[in-house]
């Protein structure tokens, strides 16, 4: 159940990274021209779909928030059926923690930050 949790913990600190570059690209986009204005809004497009996809960040949450609570609700040992949704689970994030790396240095180049 650490393991989840801690996927969890990582899921909430993107998201309020998410929502703060959003911002920054939404204050930037008045001033922007040209080619700007289009890589402003493909960063957000591509920042949106991971608050808002089925696949995104409030999706994977849930799928480990009912591990989580499978897990903690006894105190019998894990029956291999939440290890495995657990391990699933585990796998289903890393697939979307590696992509949002990706959209996070996209964004922050967009932005001009490091």
């Amino acid at each position: 159940s650490l393991l989840v949790y801690r996927d969890r913990l990582k899921i909430a600190e993107a998201l309020k990274e998410l929502q703060i570059l959003r911002i920054k690209l939404k204050e930037k986009l008045p001033d922007a021209m040209g080619s700007a204005v289009t890589a402003f809004a493909e960063c957000d497009k591509q920042a949106a779909a991971f608050e808002n996809d089925p696949q995104g960040f409030g999706q994977i949450d849930n799928s480990l928030s009912s591990v989580f609570s499978v897990l903690q609700e006894t105190d019998m040992p894990a029956t291999s059926q939440s290890i495995s949704a657990a391990k699933d689970s585990d796998g289903a994030f890393k697939i979307l923690w590696a992509k949002w790396e990706e959209v996070r240095k996209r964004m922050k180049t967009c932005l001009g930050e490091k």
